[in-house]
């Protein structure tokens, strides 16, 4: 077998790197070269690497899937001014302020095209602190972490906070009715009376069962009453299998629990909301 037999495919399939190889005459040479350039060569591997505008795979992918890459250089077509991204229209560029990412709640902000690149700019949310649900929480991480919010995303429609009774009543034993987590030994942990609105969340009204997957495991409802007056108390210690969900039955980072403090760790944290809440993971404004 001589190089003259092999298919017309292979030189195809290495373009101008072919005629590198037309000087062997070995076979095994060949096939030695032709492993190299296998090894060495990145473009077409879907992966946009050093030195690439764009990789869209082979290209019979880039036809259907990024027409304004080549294929074989990895670079732009010559008309193109991106390839690929929320800010990439027809291989044209979006103009500067075209919103790329809408806002996904109150406490996040949308995100513009910069007209530079094609890709939409890092996600980011509000600063840490902003008042947030008519004036009833502050944000926090992008969210807005109010007691009746979270009540309403457990018990359903018209579910909401429970009175401070509830919380004084339960979070101070330290039960499965109420708590500010679990110590080491696994033992629920009473709350300290500052503490009480930072730990397990207690709701009134709503549906009967809570509404969550998973939520339903352990829960109660009670009916106290003091000083001839009845307080609707529930709670819930079930847990959503999601390892990015923190515990639904328990106040969660960020939300109000005392004048101007926020819930962190089940416990308040001491600073006023404007001066201690700042933006994790993520550029705030």
């Amino acid at each position: 077998m001589t190089f003259n037999s092999l298919s017309q495919d292979f030189c195809c399939e290495v373009n101008a790197l072919c005629l590198a190889i037309v000087a062997f005459q070995s076979v095994d040479e060949v096939f030695r070269i032709t492993h190299m350039l296998e090894v060495r060569r990145t473009c077409g591997n879907s992966i946009v690497e050093e030195g690439e505008d764009c990789d869209c795979g082979t290209i019979d992918e880039c036809h259907e899937l990024d027409p304004c890459c080549d294929p074989i250089t990895c670079k732009l077509t010559k008309e193109a001014e991106c390839a690929s991204g929320p800010c990439c229209n027809n291989c044209r560029l979006e103009a500067r302020g075209v919103v790329c990412r809408d806002a996904a709640n109150e406490c996040d902000l949308a995100e513009h095209c910069s007209g530079e690149n094609g890709q939409c700019p890092q996600d980011i949310h509000k600063k840490n602190g902003n008042p947030c649900g008519g004036n009833t929480g502050y944000c926090f991480t992008g969210v807005c972490p109010t007691l009746n919010i979270q009540c309403e995303q457990i018990w359903g429609y018209g579910g909401t906070a429970g009175d401070k009774q509830c919380f004084e009543q339960f979070n101070s034993k330290g039960s499965i009715n109420g708590h500010c987590g679990v110590d080491s030994n696994g033992q629920y942990s009473k709350c300290e009376p500052e503490n009480v609105r930072c730990g397990s969340l207690q709701c009134q009204l709503g549906n009967r069962y809570p509404i969550l997957a998973g939520m339903d495991q352990l829960y109660s409802r009670t009916i106290i009453s003091i000083k001839s007056v009845e307080y609707e108390c529930k709670a819930t210690t079930g847990t959503i299998d999601a390892p990015d969900i923190p515990d639904m039955g328990l106040v969660r980072d960020g939300t109000p629990c005392g004048d101007n403090l926020v819930s962190q760790g089940q416990v308040r944290d001491g600073t006023p909301c404007g001066d201690n809440l700042v933006s994790q993971g993520h550029r705030d404004r």
